[in-house]
């Protein structure tokens, strides 16, 4: 696991809530660059806490605490 990629991961579990926002929005907001929010964005849509709509948004589907627990647990 990059640290930098956990560590954006984690600040998208922190910023997304269960209303989709823009992905573009999110980028911005976290000033990490576009690859790297999508590898993250892209790990937690595998792990099924996020999923994409329409024009490019995104939204949690899962607690953020739980979520957070499911990375931060050892496999």
């Amino acid at each position: 696991d990059n640290p930098d990629t956990g560590r954006a991961r984690e600040l998208l579990l922190a910023k997304l809530s269960l209303m989709p926002v823009s992905i573009d929005e999110l980028i911005e907001q976290t000033g990490f660059p576009a690859p790297l929010m999508l590898a993250a964005l892209l790990e937690l849509e595998l792990a099924g806490l996020a999923r994409r709509s329409a024009g490019g948004k995104v939204a949690l589907v899962a607690d953020a605490n739980e979520a957070s627990s499911l990375f931060s647990s050892p496999i």
